[in-house]
Order: C-alpha cells, then sequence, then structure tokens
C-alpha cells in the first residue's frame, strides 16, 4: 500500500480503498505464485477471506472502543494524541513548542497507548464465530 499510496484520494475511504489494493496484490501473488512450486488452493484464499470479513467487523467494534477510551483521558492526553495522530505533528516539533525534551512525550506516548490499549481490550466483546 505504501508504494500505491500517491493513488489515494484524499477524503475518499481509506479502507474500501486499502482492501482493494490488499485484494490486488493478494491476486497478483497468486497469480504469479502459480510459476512455483507452492501453490495455494481455492479453501485457502476462502479461509483468508472470512477472517478478513471478521477482523473488518471486529476493527469497527475497536474504533468505536477507541473513540470511547480517547473520550476519557485528560485534556492534555486527547490533545497530544490528537495533534500526533490527528494532524500529523511531529513529537519533536511539539517539544519545542513546549520548551520540554522529546523523550518527555515519547514517555507520554506510550503511556498513553497502554491506557488505551486496556481501555479497548476491557470494552471490545469477542466475536462469536
Amino acid at each position: 500500500m505504501w508504494r500505491r499510496f500517491s493513488q489515494f484520494e484524499k477524503g475518499s475511504d481509506f479502507l474500501a480503498w486499502a482492501f482493494a489494493v490488499a485484494s490486488f496484490e493478494a491476486k497478483n501473488f497468486v497469480r504469479i505464485s502459480g510459476r512455483s512450486i507452492v501453490k495455494f488452493d481455492d479453501s485457502l484464499l476462502e479461509t483468508l477471506s472470512e477472517h478478513r470479513a471478521v477482523d473488518i467487523r471486529q476493527h469497527d467494534g475497536r474504533l468505536d472502543a477507541l473513540e470511547e477510551c480517547i473520550g476519557k483521558l485528560d485534556s492534555q492526553s486527547r490533545a497530544l494524541i490528537e495533534a500526533v495522530y490527528t494532524r500529523g505533528e511531529e513529537v519533536k516539533e511539539i517539544a519545542g513548542r513546549e520548551g520540554r525534551a522529546p523523550q518527555t512525550f515519547y514517555n507520554r506516548l506510550n503511556f498513553i497507548r497502554r491506557i488505551l490499549t486496556d481501555c479497548i481490550r476491557s470494552k471490545a466483546s469477542p466475536l462469536k464465530l
């Protein structure tokens, strides 16, 4: 996907684009691997497709949980997360503005990510197959 990212149209559905690229790459791989000794049969591809569908449904639940968990963060933590992950600001820039060492912010981000991970895990119910 990184090689094709320049083809992504800003404002369009990223997940739909990503799945289309992944699907194309998988089909291309199968086509190319047809020349090799290792073969992938249709049942394997079907299994992978089913697992992808499960992952997508779980992903939606995790996104809902993430939004809820971010809402529970204190305002400073939420602002840092938004600056880095929503606006794409560099940690070094933030540290320079605040007059603090970048490592302070990296440590804080790691702490926040652990809090969010624990929160998401406690909220996301296991998907029944």
